[in-house]
């Protein structure tokens, strides 16, 4: 609207104002015989005009628009400085935004929420690590301001669940938030993650010390989860896919790295979904995995094969050949006979020594045993238990080191992508071959199912320089009698790897 201090030579009727200024008066609401500013001194707030001065309404700083009083749904909190002091005010939350603070104020006391974290550092905050908490950097001593800044083991998420399901209703409220999320997508998400297909994956980052706050973590679709055999969070993704969820895997890893540190007690694993769930599908992958699992381990440290003298327990061991024997009779009953026989070892070895029963079938989605720590069977390198005893239908890959390196975990999520199309796409070859299949030939699957792309050719040629790379790396440090090689574990966040001047991500 034009107003009268614009262009006072218009010929409108004129009113004065309860400000005791000039205004037209198709400006203005005229209430109690007197005139009020539209969105100046009188409000529309759900269908009615309401004074500011009625004490009725407040703003609200996150959405900008005016609201009736007392909104439960508000947060009040630290909008804006004003000199130096801390504005108060409310806003409809965030998760994105919104953040921790530690300030005391005259009249509100001990405020522990702000609308946004730059409108704190703008103005001499800083941030407790530790607790993602921010703090008045002139309240705080130089000692505990240095303390503060660093990473420090004091928060071990003892209200957190060991699992996704234990922390459900955070699991679904972070998978519509990062649904929601408009992640920036890199030229190289875009490329590449065509190549992992209509597959699903989520990652669990096993973390030694350190903490990430809440508006990152629905950001990026992360929950802490508790996990015995760590001394910190074990940071959970939500299920991804597609280039989003490429590009979420190295937005997490970037995050993790900052925030947090691993130890060698930690490990990365990969669950994947959305994959074939017939019985010939699992013999498959089962009997790549065997076929190809020498080659893998080699990949990473001795300890990784052998954890004797290093760990308590061995969390990723070989799978077990159970005398599983290539396919020969190909007639149908030969056929059936070999699915039947093969898939009864399987599930009676994921099952922890339960065959097949009315008790224990792959229709009840419920392992025989009912804490999954006491399930043995899933402390293979590949384990495939989810792919009979749960309604997520995933198989997990848990052979890959402590790390939260983008490089590493991008390129580890190619690698068993890899395994487990090529499983998908050569049924035959694997239940029918008496030799092993070579890991270079897996990595290849890219160049071979998109021949005519180049992008995927390089994917191939990519994967396969790493696998030969961090091999030798390895062979170098089992000659020198080093199981632990943990150099690579100190400089995991420096870690980089290129071909041909180029990476994928």
């Amino acid at each position: 609207m034009i107003l009268y201090a614009q262009n006072p030579d218009l010929e409108l009727k004129v009113v004065t104002t309860i400000t005791g200024r000039k205004e037209y008066r198709r400006n203005c609401k005229y209430i109690q015989s007197k005139y009020y500013v539209k969105d100046e001194d009188v409000f529309f707030v759900e269908n009615v005009w309401y004074r500011l001065e009625s004490g009725k309404i407040e703003f609200d700083h996150e959405k900008k628009v005016w609201v009736l009083k007392n909104n439960p749904l508000l947060i009040k909190g630290i909008v804006s400085f004003k000199n130096g002091t801390p504005v108060i005010g409310v806003y409809t939350p965030n998760v994105y935004n919104n953040c921790k603070v530690n300030c005391n104020t005259i009249e509100y006391g001990t405020i522990r929420s702000a609308i946004n974290k730059e409108i704190l550092e703008e103005n001499g905050y800083f941030e407790d690590v530790a607790h993602c908490i921010y703090y008045n950097r002139k309240e705080v001593g130089e000692s505990s301001y240095k303390k503060m800044i660093k990473f420090r083991p004091e928060v071990f998420f003892t209200n957190k669940g060991y699992n996704i399901e234990d922390n459900a209703v955070e699991f679904e409220q972070k998978i519509l938030s990062f649904a929601e999320y408009p992640t920036k997508i890199s030229k190289e998400a875009r490329t590449y993650s065509k190549f992992l297909g209509d597959i699903t994956f989520g990652a669990e980052i096993e973390t030694s010390m350190g903490n990430v706050p809440e508006h990152l973590q629905y950001r990026t679709g992360i929950i802490a989860c508790r996990d015995g055999s760590i001394s910190s969070a074990e940071w959970v993704t939500v299920p991804m896919s597609g280039a989003k969820g490429l590009q979420n895997i190295t937005d997490v890893a970037t995050l993790v790295t900052e925030r947090c540190e691993v130890d060698i007690n930690c490990s990365l694993h990969y669950h994947f979904g959305n994959i074939p769930k017939d019985r010939l599908y699992l013999i498959a992958l089962y009997t790549l995995a065997y076929k190809i699992q020498d080659e893998v381990f080699e990949m990473f440290p001795y300890y990784k094969t052998d954890p004797r003298g290093i760990k308590k327990k061995n969390y990723c061991q070989k799978l077990k050949q159970m005398s599983i024997y290539p396919l020969k009779d190909s007639s149908k009953e030969g056929y059936e006979q070999y699915v039947e026989e093969i898939y009864v070892r399987i599930f009676t070895f994921l099952s922890d020594g339960h065959p097949p029963s009315e008790f224990a079938n792959k229709k009840l989605h419920k392992h025989p045993i009912r804490n999954k720590w006491e399930r043995h069977s899933r402390y293979f390198w590949i384990n495939l238990q989810n792919l009979i005893f749960s309604e997520r239908f995933t198989a997990e890959f848990r052979l890959h080191t402590a790390t939260s390196n983008k490089i590493k975990m991008t390129t580890w999520l190619f690698i068993c992508n890899a395994i487990l199309k090529y499983a998908e796409h050569n049924i035959h070859k694997i239940i029918t071959s008496e030799n092993k299949i070579s890991f270079a030939t897996v990595l290849n699957y890219y160049a071979d199912n998109f021949p005519n792309d180049e992008n995927a050719v390089f994917l191939s040629k990519y994967l396969n320089a790493y696998y030969k790379n961090r091999r030798e790396v390895f062979k170098l440090d089992i000659a020198k009698d080093d199981k632990l090689s943990m150099h690579d574990l100190n400089k995991d966040k420096s870690f980089t790897f290129e071909l041909e001047g180029k990476k994928i991500c």
